[in-house]
Parts: C-alpha cells; structure tokens; sequence
C-alpha cells in the first residue's frame, strides 16, 4: 500500500509539471516556436512565391531580409511578424501581437504602414488581398511582393533596377536601400536550399482564405492595370518606403 501512495504521488507529480509546462509553452502571448522556425516562415514564402512567379530566390531572401531582417540567436534573419510605421520598425513574438498592433495604427487613421516578410504599404497594397490578415500571411506577402518585383523587371530590364524602384525611383532612396540590398546578398549562401516545412504547429496567422492566384491575373499580366495604379505612389519621386528600423 505505501508503495503504491508512493507511485500515484509520483505519477500525480510528473502530471502537474507537464500540465505547468504546457500552461507556459501555449499561454497568450507567448512563443510556441524557436526563432528560426518562425524566420524561416519567410524564406519558404520567398521560395514558394520564386518558383511561381519566376524570380530568383536569393533576390527574394536578400529582400526580405533587407525588409525586416535583424540579429537572432546570432544570424541575420527575416522575421514575418513585423510592421513598420513612419520609420518605426517594430518585430512581435506571434502573429497576433502583429496584427493587433497594425489593427491599432489603422484604427487611428494612419494607413501608411508596411507589414510582414516582404513590408508592403497597406495603403497601397491592402486592396490586393480579402484581409490584413491575409496580407501578414507570409505566403500571400511574398507572392504578391513577387509580382510585383516581376512587373518591375518587365519594365526595366534587370533585378537591380527593379529591386531598387521597389523601394524608390529616388535615385538616393534607391542608392542607399540598394547599397544594403547587395551587402545582405552577398552574404547569403550561395545555391541555399529553401528551409524545411515547418510542422503542422507553426505560428502562422488564421483567417479567411488566402488570395486564390490561380484566379487573380498577375501584375505582369494586367500591364499598367488597376494593381500597379494602387502601387504608383510606392515609386513616386515624392516619398521613399524607410528601410526597416531606419529613420529618413
């Protein structure tokens, strides 16, 4: 009989610690995710979006990187959870605490902010797609920020003009957005295999449908359509796009 109280207490301790356990890893507000799963959330997007849209991957993951990129766990990632207003770049632990603080920006009437792997303007952009959500979604920024690069690429003849005009068509926004661009490019990995699918748990943003692609005719496709029309003032000679954490 004391072997057995002994047993039941044991068992009942190893219960309670995975139960705190648990409580720890899956309580609101917390990372359930390493930060290079989560990093790597935009470099599967970026590599997705290349194949689809024929650009080149490591063209993507320098820019997504150029974007949101900062030190984690001593390397240079991109990070899907960022936003950035007015020059205020901001990262989040999750995709929730991203999308309630863009919620809140937009609430107070600015719409100038750019969102996830790929920093598109929601005031320029948002219309691309059904939601915020579905714009934060790592796959549907990337594959939208492909298109449009390629569209860029059409009218300018090479990846370094339509990098840059992706920023600006200021010639000094363009020449210091693209002078960062090119030392995070050569810092890659040459012939860098995309990252493995991350588990069926990744923190990645619910919500409505993404964007059907298959039914929605692409940037190259519409020419000097209504898309690019929404896009003409990310390129104007007015204002440049701030680089991610960097002030004007």
């Amino acid at each position: 009989m004391r072997r057995r109280n002994i047993t039941d207490l044991y068992c009942r301790g190893i219960v309670t610690l995975a139960t705190i356990l648990t409580l720890c890893l899956f309580a609101p507000g917390r990372v359930t995710a390493s930060a290079p799963d989560i990093a790597a959330l935009c470099d599967r997007a970026a590599f997705t979006a290349a194949q689809a849209e024929d650009v080149p991957y490591d063209i993507l993951r320098a820019i997504t990187r150029t974007e949101t990129g900062r030190t984690v766990d001593g390397v240079f990632r991109p990070w899907p959870w960022a936003a950035n207003a007015a020059g205020q770049g901001d990262w989040f632990d999750s995709a929730e605490a991203a999308l309630r603080h863009v919620e809140g920006i937009l609430a107070s009437g600015r719409r100038n902010v750019d969102v996830g792997c790929f920093q598109l303007n929601h005031r320029w952009h948002a219309d691309g797609f059904t939601s915020l959500r579905v714009m934060m979604d790592p796959e549907a920024n990337a594959r939208y920020a492909a298109q449009f690069l390629s569209r860029l690429y059409g009218e300018f003849g090479n990846w370094d003009a339509a990098v840059a005009a992706y920023h600006s068509r200021t010639p000094a926004y363009a020449a210091r957005y693209m002078a960062r661009f090119r030392d995070i490019r050569a810092a890659l990995s040459p012939g860098a295999t995309p990252p493995p699918n991350t588990p069926p748990g990744r923190p990645r943003i619910t919500g409505p449908s993404p964007l059907d692609f298959s039914a929605r005719p692409t940037l190259a496709s519409q020419g000097l359509g209504l898309a690019l029309q929404r896009a003409a003032p990310l390129l104007s000679n007015i204002a440049a796009r701030p680089l991610f954490g960097d002030h004007p």
